[in-house]
């Protein structure tokens, strides 16, 4: 379920960063990219784990220029997060293969891929508030928001680390 899972996502991902391209007038750069979306399969079914990680940051790479020259957000950002997920479930998928062949790993994958689902449905909401809600914010607030995402994370991390 996984795999499949794994391979839909970042194909999907990959298409949808190469139609945003394409339907900007860069068909050469959207022809790049599906060049390095088949050497991502291969790789992937290869099982060649450093791949993956490399495959997320060209792609991040390609949709960050694709916001600095315009292209449709509406493909830009669902690519982004199918991406991510996509990345997220190589991890998974690397980790299940370590698993004993007689255990039943399907609640482990359910778990995991609720997580998943829940996270990517934060992200895509806090992506379109951001997108519809247009805020002026002073400096001294952005500083202070800053501020407190900065210790959140480090309190985050922090208990993260306590627990493991």
């Amino acid at each position: 379920m996984t795999r499949y899972l794994l391979f839909a996502s970042n194909l999907l991902g990959f298409g949808l960063t190469a139609l945003a391209f394409a339907s900007g007038g860069k068909p050469w750069l959207a022809a790049v990219l599906l060049l390095f979306a088949g050497f991502w399969v291969y790789a992937s079914l290869r099982r060649w784990d450093w791949s993956v990680t490399l495959g997320l940051f060209v792609a991040y790479g390609f949709i960050a220029a694709g916001f600095l020259l315009d292209l449709s957000p509406a493909l830009l950002f669902p690519a982004a997060f199918l991406l991510l997920a996509g990345w997220d479930l190589s991890g998974m998928q690397a980790r299940l293969r370590l698993a004993d062949p007689g255990e039943d790993t399907t609640p482990l994958q359910v778990r995991h891929l609720l997580r998943l689902v829940l996270t990517l449905l934060v992200g895509a909401g806090f992506v379109w508030a951001a997108l519809t809600l247009h805020l002026k914010l002073s400096f001294e607030w952005t500083a202070l928001l800053a501020i407190l995402v900065a210790f959140g994370l480090g309190r985050l991390v922090s208990r993260l680390l306590k627990r493991a």
